[in-house]
Order: C-alpha cells, then sequence, then structure tokens
C-alpha cells in the first residue's frame, strides 16, 4: 500500500551506532534549511543562491533516504548494504558536479550537450527512478518511465501522440539543464524552502504535546453531545488536521482514542472507523495547511499561497459540515447518548493548560492572510514562536532531543515527497521537449468537444486510477501537467482546474481499493475494510460533488460577484445538509426510499452551480422534508397515544 504517509523507513533510525550518526546528521541537514530561509547565511556573508539551494536539498535528502529506505520492504539490519551506500554517494556527485561546473554558467548553456552533461543527468535520473520505485510504488514508477520512453520515441507515436523525438544525450543533459527539469524545477523550489518548513512546523507542534490538548479540547467541547465520541472525532482531526496536513498519522493519532470511544457509545465498529478516516482525510483539505500537495500548486499555477487557501475554506467547511450532521443523525438515529459531563476534559482546563500553542497558530494565519508574507518566512517565524511559548510549559518544551526527533520526523516526510517532486522534473521535460502537453490538452478538449463536465468526468476517473497506487503528491504531478492544462485551455479558471485535481486525489484515501485511511482506521476499529470503506464514501458524499461544483461554478471559491458567491454558497450548504440527511436515512426521524432518492437528487441539484438546477433541487428538498416531517408527527402521536396507557 502506497499513501504519502508512510511509516518509519526499515532500517530504523534509532538501531546502532551507524543509524545514530545517520539521525543525528538528518537532524542537522534540516537545521541547515531552517538556517538558509532565515537569510541566516546571507547575514554571516556566505550567501547560497536558489540555484545552488535546490539541488543541494535535493542531493542531501536523496543521500538520506538511499540509507534509511530499504531496496525491499521489511528489510533486516541497521547498516544498509553496499549498493545503497554506493547509490547514496553517487546521489549527491550530480548536483555538486552542477553546483561547480554548470550553475556559475547556466545562461551560457541553454542549448549546450556533452558527455558529461548527459552521464550526470543520466545518473541522476536513474537515482530518482530508483528512489520513486521505493517510496512511491511501482505505478508511478511505470508513468514517468512510459514519459522517457516517449520521448525518445515521439515520432513513432500515432495521431496526437505524434510528437518530436529527443536523442538520448540531449535528454539526459536536458534533465540536468533546465530549469523546469530535476535539479531546479518549481516543484522542487517549493519543496526545499515550503514544505519543509512547514513540516518542521507540524513536528514541532506534536512532539510538543499539542495533539493532546487539541483532542482534550474536542472532548469538551462535543463530547456531552449525541453521539459526542464521533463528533470529538470530527473536531479532533479537523483541528489536528488543519495543520499537520496529513491524513493516515491523523487517524493514528486520534484515532486510537476517539475509534474505541466511539465502540463504546453504541457506534458499530464500520461506523466508528468510517468516521475517523473521512475526518481525518479533511485534515489535507481544510486550511491553512492542506498537505503538501498545495505548496506543489502554488509552484505549478502562480497562485499565491494565500488566495489559495481564502478560496478552499468554503468547499473544506462544506465536507465537515456534512460528516458533522451523518455522526449526529447516525446517533439520533441509534438513539445514541453524549458521554457523562463529569468524564470530560473541561474546556477551560484544556485551553489553560495548552494556551501557548494558539499565539503560534494565529500568528501564522495572521502572517500568511494579513500580511501576505511569503509562506516559508511566515512558518519560520511562527516555529520561532511555537518554540518560546512551549517552554512556557515543562511538560511541552522542547529541548535538543526534541528538536532532534522533530526534525527526523521532517525528515521522514520528506522522503515520499523528494522522490514525487524530482520525478515532476523528468516529467515536465518530457512533456515540453517532445510538445506532448499542448498535444494532450488540444486532443482532450476536440475528444470532450470541450464539454467541461466530459472532461471533469474524465479527470475524476484518471485520479481514481492512479490513487490504486500512488501517493496524493505523485497523483496531483500527473494530473496538473496532464489534465488540469486541458480544463485550463478550455476557459475553466486555473485556481478551480487544479483544487479540483486536489481534491479529487485525496478521495483515494478513503474509496476502496486501496483507501489508505480506512486501513489505518480498520487496524484500530477491528472492522470490515471493505465494509468500512463504504461507510466512508457514503460520510463523504459531497468529496465526489463538490470538485465538480466549483469547476463549473467557481463562485464556491469566492471567484465571482457577491451575488454569485452568496447564491452559490447557500444553495451549496442546503444541498450538502440534504445529502447528509439522505445518505444517512435520517432527518427529523427514519427517511423512505422515496425521501432519501428526493434528498440526495435534490442536494446533487442544489450543489452543481445551475439556477435551473437549484429551483428543481429546493423542489425535491422541500416535499421530501414535508413528507419526513409529516412522519415525525405521526411517530411523535403514536408515541405519545402509546405513552398515555389508553387501550
Amino acid at each position: 500500500m502506497t499513501t504519502e504517509d508512510i511509516p518509519a523507513p526499515g532500517r530504523q533510525a534509532n538501531g546502532g551506532l551507524f543509524l545514530l550518526c545517520v539521525r543525528i546528521a538528518g537532524a542537522i541537514w534540516i537545521l541547515y534549511h531552517f538556517l538558509y530561509i532565515s537569510d541566516a547565511f546571507t547575514y554571516a556573508y556566505i550567501p547560497i543562491p536558489p540555484f545552488l539551494h535546490t539541488p543541494m536539498h535535493l542531493a542531501g535528502f536523496l543521500f538520506f533516504a538511499y540509507l534509511l529506505v530499504p531496496a525491499k520492504k521489511g528489510a533486516k539490519g541497521n547498516i544498509p548494504p553496499w549498493y545503497d551506500i554506493i547509490c547514496a554517494v553517487l546521489s549527491i556527485i550530480p548536483p555538486i558536479y552542477y553546483a561547480i561546473y554548470i550553475a556559475p554558467y547556466l545562461t551560457q548553456l541553454a542549448a549546450v550537450v556533452s558527455t558529461e552533461y548527459t552521464i550526470m543527468g543520466w545518473i541522476l535520473t536513474l537515482l530518482i527512478l530508483e528512489m520513486v520505485r521505493r517510496a512511491l510504488g511501482y505505478v508511478f514508477l511505470g508513468i514517468i518511465v512510459l514519459f522517457i520512453i516517449y520521448a525518445l520515441t515521439a515520432n513513432h507515436w500515432p495521431g496526437i501522440f505524434y510528437g518530436l523525438q529527443q536523442p538520448y544525450d540531449y535528454l539526459g543533459s536536458w534533465f540536468l539543464l533546465s530549469d523546469q527539469g530535476i535539479l531546479i524545477g518549481s516543484a522542487l523550489r517549493v519543496s526545499s524552502i515550503i514544505i519543509v518548513s512547514f513540516l518542521l512546523f507540524g513536528a514541532i507542534l506534536v512532539n510538543s504535546g499539542a495533539a493532546k490538548v487539541f483532542i482534550d479540547g474536542a472532548f469538551g467541547l462535543m463530547g456531552r453531545f449525541r453521539g459526542g465520541p464521533a463528533k470529538i472525532a470530527v473536531a479532533g482531526s479537523a483541528a489536528l488536521g488543519m495543520l499537520t496536513g496529513s491524513s493516515v498519522s491523523n487517524v493514528m493519532t486520534t484515532g486510537v482514542l476517539t475509534i474505541p470511544l466511539m465502540k463504546q457509545n453504541g457506534y458499530h465498529k464500520n461506523f466508528a472507523g468510517a468516521v475517523e478516516a473521512v475526518a481525518s482525510n479533511g485534515g489535507m483539505l481544510m486550511p491553512p495547511v492542506m498537505g503538501a500537495v498545495i505548496f506543489i500548486m502554488v509552484a505549478f499555477t502562480g497562485i499565491p499561497y494565500y488566495k489559495i487557501v481564502i478560496a478552499s475554506f468554503i468547499p473544506a467547511f462544506m465536507y465537515f459540515w456534512a460528516l458533522y450532521l451523518a455522526v449526529d443523525f447516525e446517533a439520533s438515529k441509534t438513539g445514541l447518548k453524549g458521554l457523562p459531563k463529569d468524564s470530560l476534559p473541561s474546556v477551560r482546563r484544556a485551553i489553560k493548560e495548552g494556551w501557548f500553542y494558539i499565539p503560534p497558530v494565529v500568528f501564522l494565519l495572521y502572517l500568511l492572510l494579513g500580511l501576505e508574507l511569503a509562506p516559508q518566512k511566515a512558518v519560520l517565524w511562527s516555529t520561532v514562536l511555537l518554540l518560546i511559548t512551549v517552554a512556557f510549559k515543562k511538560e511541552s518544551k522542547v529541548g535538543l532531543k526534541g528538536l532532534v526527533s522533530s526534525a527526523w520526523d521532517t525528515m521522514e516526510g520528506m522522503f515520499l515527497i523528494i522522490p514525487g517532486v524530482a520525478a515532476a522534473g523528468i516529467l515536465v521535460v518530457c512533456l515540453q521537449s517532445t510538445g506532448l502537453g499542448t498535444a494532450l490538452a488540444g486532443g482532450i478538449i476536440d475528444i470532450t468537444g470541450g464539454n467541461l463536465i466530459f472532461m471533469l468526468l474524465i479527470a475524476a476517473a484518471v485520479c481514481y486510477i492512479m490513487g490504486m497506487g500512488m501517493s496524493l503528491v505523485a497523483i496531483y504531478l500527473v494530473l496538473a501537467v496532464l489534465i488540469a492544462p486541458a480544463l485550463v485551455q478550455a476557459g475553466m479558471p486555473v485556481m478551480a482546474a487544479h483544487l479540483f485535481a486536489v481534491w479529487w486525489s485525496v478521495t483515494f484515501f478513503i474509496t476502496p481499493p486501496v483507501a489508505p485511511c480506512v486501513f489505518a482506521a480498520c487496524a484500530i476499529s477491528g472492522g470490515d475494510i471493505l465494509k468500512t470503506g463504504l461507510q466512508a464514501m457514503r460520510l463523504a458524499g459531497p468529496i465526489y460533488i463538490l470538485p465538480f461544483a466549483f469547476a463549473l461554478g467557481p463562485a464556491m471559491l469566492l471567484l465571482g460577484t457577491p451575488t454569485e458567491i452568496i447564491i452559490s454558497v447557500v444553495t451549496a450548504w442546503v444541498g450538502v445538509t440534504a445529502m447528509a440527511g439522505g445518505l444517512s436515512g435520517w432527518l427529523m426521524t427514519k427517511t423512505g426510499w422515496l425521501e432519501r432518492i428526493l434528498l440526495v437528487a435534490g442536494s446533487i441539484a442544489l450543489i452543481l452551480p445551475y439556477p435551473v438546477a437549484d429551483i428543481v433541487g429546493l423542489g425535491l428538498v422541500v416535499v421530501a422534508t414535508f413528507i419526513n416531517l409529516k412522519a415525525f408527527r405521526s411517530a411523535r402521536a403514536r408515541r405519545n397515544y402509546t405513552d398515555s396507557g389508553l387501550p
């Protein structure tokens, strides 16, 4: 199973002197990034320009990855074999060669092809492909290899796939020299300054005990309501996920507490696992962090990070609102109660004990959204503030050991991101040099007749199929260069096209057969994987419809006039509410099949951005609500009659 949240590398960093040294070296490497982002080297009169830092970033992480990620899963032994040590050393040679012999003269070498460049380019390419195999799996590896083969044979392909064939020496040199290639591609540049800094911020939060504070706060707020444990999962996972942007690890962090509580409260184990999986999955959609993929989107689109965050809030809120209603309806349907008040943590006490986590988070949002500061600078100063504030509490103070642990968690998180963003450089060079990207965009438009709905259906199908064996970053990278340009060329706003790719990329975390969040939740709940996965799809119903809504009518992304935005948000909110009721089989009382069909059909019509559909959808929802209200009054009358004791 391949996910963006893999477990720790096969060779554990705390096993043996060799890997202890590697762990310390890795922490120092993360510290280097922190100092680079803070401009410390510039202040020390040893400036490191971006065209040197980015290759160094790749070389360092590839070096550590080959020492720690084994060639075969489950490999035993703490000392890496000789071939991994050779690969680790080889991985730093092309970037060093680039830094010494190419970077200072890059503008003069734009069209130069030489034997040295070809050799270095192909060595680096093969090393990246092998790490892609280890970290991201064979599916993504197969896609990259296919594009390389295509670039070498492009003039032999039929139809829209006919392109400019690239000689092997030119292609190898261009992998090394291109400003969108392996060493200085836009995705890798974002990884080298933004992703690594946000991962470090999240790791320090978790290692200082923030997860417990967030969960205690969720317990105190939601625990006393009916179905409280499930609502705790929703609130806790949303709070933690919006800062860490991780899904599977979110399940393992909050799920170990919420899933057993849900089962004790009366929820079925399959439902309990599904709730946690869906709630944790939403962490990659909820601003401000939204997972590493959002930063890759910044690189591909050129849209400022804060604008993406603002645009993403409404759809993410709809997602969690639907989930909250679904667990509430399930609790009402099965007669579940809340937890005893005296068994719940005090919200006031949770705030008192964890108040020092609030200023860094608020400060981060202020810098990102208020001052529109560059993301890496915003998270840098927020991390500094976090280290200062946690020092007020002895239990949460992050000492040297905690910093090393946080740095190492960041390193492990990068092991899945680095191969993907480096491989993106290979993919982009193959597309640009052959002209395939432009041809594919035009071909998709021709095949679908320019119909956006058909194009979106194709994009969704590609997402689902590729999600069976790839990580989130890998899926988005392929869609960003293959599908999103066609959607933009057909007239869709860039923001909407790429967010559609992000949202549909996220669906595979909860959609069988892979569904890594579901697998993680079932490991805790003991539930059936397929049944839990189907429950998760039902609970997360809006995730499959909302991307179509904001892609076809981007007013939901706050792109439009105030009137358009208000109408879009209100109708979608009503639609999401109706969908939760229809899929749950409950409103005020149990719904029959007719009501459920009316609610689901009406909700889809309301969510989609068409005025006529809104009118029809509202009518269907009103009819279903009226039928359910009548059934509710009838049931209440029968209950009152029975309670009266009359014959």
